[in-house]
């Protein structure tokens, strides 16, 4: 049994040093597979191949898990995990395919977060089954599992759900998560004004309240030390929240209704790629931005703090109302080109006409911010 035991853990140890080195590829920042762009393959053909190699490493994993089952034989586990290595290096390889000019900058971002997520995933599998091998956890008789393959399996299956078709379809998913973001923002502002207004409300009204409620709704902060109370807006710093969380929820609105009326809409021809992208690259920004002005908001407050974050958030959406101009100045170029009539009302001219109103307005906002902090 001495021979069968090292022949396992030796093979086990094999492929987690092989996970090992895949995922140290796909985080490498210029990894890429050793060929030009123009002779990689297409995405579809990369896609279909990823997604095949997804579940062949799914049947890997069941049979893996069938083979360390007691009694176990080496022959058995030592052939598994060759495939199993096999498997890992050509999806490792298809992963590093993907190229950012030729295939997408984010569909490369989210095909190697998967990859990783599976290898990691592999990783996890092996090394719990190289421990209960090691701990003689395979004796005759033993019926337990000796590794949990359901996270693995469980993972991989998302992964083939969630794949994005393509480049545009990978931003549309990344923009509703920064949509998601910015309504969290909004959200956490707004109960910062509540909170305010309640205990504002309670200084007014309550006044002569026992001190031991005080205490209570400190929520134990002030046991930690100073500097950790669970400090109070003062009226003043109320007020800035109130006239910012204007200008947050205008540009959250903005966020989700480029999504959901602009880049969803099925047009023909469709939105090209090169527009998608633009607007896409100052989603992250906008909604890092619009993170740090909220943070701001907490008291202490400083104003000039305050005043250069809201400049920031300004100067993102300055950069979306540019793209969306390019491209509704080429689309009316576009349809006078194909002979529609100059005023002729399109499906998207109420949309058009939100969204500079819409520009207009956080314009607006941002000057009487400017005007009313400094």
């Amino acid at each position: 049994m001495s021979n069968s035991h090292d022949d396992i853990t030796a093979a086990l140890g094999k492929t987690s040093s092989l996970c090992n080195l895949g995922l140290k590829a796909l985080r490498a920042p210029n990894a890429q597979a050793p060929q030009s762009a123009g002779e990689l393959p297409p995405l579809t053909v990369l896609r279909t191949d990823y997604v095949s190699l997804l579940s062949l490493l799914y049947n890997r994993a069941l049979s893996l898990s069938l083979a360390l089952k007691p009694p176990i034989t080496s022959a058995a586990v030592t052939k598994v995990l060759s495939d199993v290595n096999d498997d890992l290096g050509r999806f490792t390889n298809c992963t590093l395919s993907i190229d950012d000019e030729r295939h997408g900058s984010e569909m490369k971002k989210q095909m190697r977060w998967g990859a990783e997520e599976v290898l990691e995933g592999v990783q996890r599998t092996v090394d719990s089954a190289l421990q209960a091998v090691n701990s003689g956890a395979v004796e005759e008789g033993d019926k337990r599992d000796l590794i949990p393959v359901a996270a693995l399996l469980s993972a991989i299956e998302s992964l083939k759900w969630r794949l994005p078709k393509d480049n545009t379809d990978a931003i549309l998913r990344r923009w509703e998560m920064d949509s998601a973001a910015l309504d969290d923002g909004v959200r956490e502002t707004r109960e910062m004004i509540e909170e305010g207004d309640e205990r504002a409300q309670k200084a007014g009204g309550d006044a002569d309240e026992p001190e031991e409620e005080d205490e209570e709704d400190a929520g134990g902060w002030d046991e930690l030390g100073d500097g950790f109370g669970n400090e109070v807006l003062s009226g003043q710093e109320l007020d800035r929240v109130k006239k910012v969380f204007s200008l947050l929820r205008l540009v959250t609105l903005l966020h989700k209704r480029l999504f959901v009326h602009h880049l969803k809409i099925a047009r023909s021809p469709p939105l090209s790629e090169e527009h998608v992208v633009a607007l896409f690259r100052h989603s992250a920004p906008l909604v890092s931005s619009t993170d740090e002005l909220a943070s701001a908001l907490y008291t202490p407050q400083d104003v000039p703090v305050i005043l250069s974050r809201i400049k920031g958030v300004h100067e993102h959406v300055e950069k979306y109302k540019t793209v969306w101009n390019a491209w509704d100045a080429e689309s009316g170029l576009a349809a006078l080109s194909v002979g529609e009539k100059p005023g002729k009302e399109d499906e998207d001219a109420t949309n058009r006409k939100w969204f500079d109103m819409c520009f207009v307005q956080i314009d607006r906002v941002v000057k009487d911010l400017e005007h009313t902090l400094a």
